[in-house]
């Protein structure tokens, strides 16, 4: 019943946010084999308020022993009084080797843009290390340190090229059967300039309705220290929503 209650509920308030993709969970998952989590959303509103907006994403994983795969794309676009106010979507691969109990070692590329941060497209491939600090049946907490090479096209300003380090912290815990919490940190410095950086953070809950659908909540917060002219350095956003799992 009070499953129930929380689906309705929140349903109404769903329809107007992102789902939050939760790779952390899958890739603590056991089972060898394919599985993956996928959402899609679309509201709007005429009359006094004319808003549009629509999103889409899907993630997948293959594991195999100790190898993943993983690929996740995500895309939204947004417009309010007739007038567009997001754009942005994503692709991103991963590749992961485990060659010891608790030590693998990673691969990926990305590809991204965002009309409104007037990023036109960002490339970017690198690697690194993964390691597992703490892992039991209801807690997970890993570490990684790598390296990556992207490539920025800008609207309005000079291409920019840059090597930077890639570090993050990653937590997950499983609260009760139907409830999880995950909390992923990143670091990313420029090898160039010490004052140019990235940190991201995200805090989300992910809450069982059924065996295959789940309702979820993310807040996240994005710092660019150097980022294009006329743009924030800080964005702050919060989503809730449903994901399907296969």
């Amino acid at each position: 019943m009070l499953k129930l209650y929380v689906f309705v509920s929140t349903l109404l308030v769903s329809l107007y946010a992102n789902s939050f993709i939760n790779i952390e969970s899958l890739r603590q998952t056991f089972k060898d084999g394919f599985s993956g989590s996928s959402g899609t959303q679309i509201s709007g509103s005429s009359g006094n308020t004319d808003v549009f907006e629509v999103g889409a994403n899907s993630q997948n994983i293959y594991k195999e022993e100790q190898r993943e795969y993983i690929f996740i794309t995500n895309y939204k676009y947004g417009e309010a009084s007739g007038l567009k106010n997001s754009h942005q979507g994503n692709g991103h691969v991963r590749y992961s080797q485990g060659f010891a109990s608790f030590w693998a070692w990673e691969t990926f590329g990305q590809m991204e843009f965002n009309e409104f941060q007037q990023l036109k497209l960002r490339t970017l491939l690198g690697g690194g290390l993964r390691v597992r600090l703490h892992k039991n049946e209801g807690t997970t907490f890993y570490s990684g340190w790598g390296l990556f090479y992207e490539d920025e096209t800008i609207k309005q300003a000079p291409d920019q090229a840059n090597f930077r380090g890639n570090l993050y912290l990653s937590a997950r815990s499983l609260v009760t059967n139907d409830m999880e919490v995950v909390v992923i940190a990143y670091y990313q410095p420029s090898l160039k300039r010490v004052d140019d950086y990235r940190i991201q953070g995200t805090f989300g809950m992910e809450f069982k309705v059924s065996d295959q659908l789940s309702w979820v909540n993310q807040a996240s917060y994005s710092e660019d220290s150097m980022p294009p002219f006329g743009i924030e350095k800080i964005d702050v956003s919060y989503s809730v929503g449903f994901n399907f799992t296969y």
